[in-house]
């Protein structure tokens, strides 16, 4: 029995400063492939380093049949997945908040099906509604704004309030 076996990564988030409430989202499609009585298991890890790629943490692993979206085609033809072979997740990140992080995808090949994946974005919560209390409110106005932004807030009393703008790369 032969066995073949590829890795590679891909960085999606390159210097990325991690903030409170910030997800990782993606959508994947998969199938193993089994041949001779043995079935693939192929690897996809969601890594993250806070030192700038010497080392990485992973946030999410799944090989193999736990991988796996859809069935195995019948004659290990390849898999090409239609709208209800996908799956999608959600990673909290907000761990690493005030850190700057570098975010990769790594597969490795043991002769799988076909790994796809899509839709991969890092969100930020631009808001963090804790700090709201039920009844008060916080209106951005005009939403997305290209040169002046009004902040409106309702507030229950009179308080000091701070804000901080940054981009979707968290700078």
């Amino acid at each position: 029995n032969a066995s073949v076996e590829a890795t590679g990564y891909l960085i999606v988030a390159d210097k990325f400063e991690a903030r409170k409430g910030d997800i990782l989202s993606f959508d994947w499609a998969y199938t193993t492939y089994t041949t001779g009585g043995v079935t693939s298991n192929d690897k996809l890890q969601i890594q993250i380093s806070t030192d700038c790629g010497k080392t990485f943490t992973d946030v999410f692993s799944k090989s193999g049949v736990d991988l796996r979206t859809g069935d195995e085609t019948p004659d290990g033809s390849r898999f090409i997945p239609n709208a209800t072979q996908w799956k999608s997740t959600e990673i909290d990140i907000s761990a690493f908040e005030g850190q700057t992080i570098n975010v990769r995808l790594f597969a490795t090949s043991e002769y799988g099906n076909q790994l796809f994946i899509d839709n991969i974005n890092i969100t930020s919560n631009p808001l963090d509604v804790n700090d709201l209390s039920e009844g008060e409110s916080l209106d951005i106005m005009p939403n997305p704004a290209t040169t002046n932004t009004t902040f409106e807030f309702n507030l229950a009393s009179a308080t000091e309030v701070s804000y901080a703008v940054t981009d979707v790369m968290g700078k």
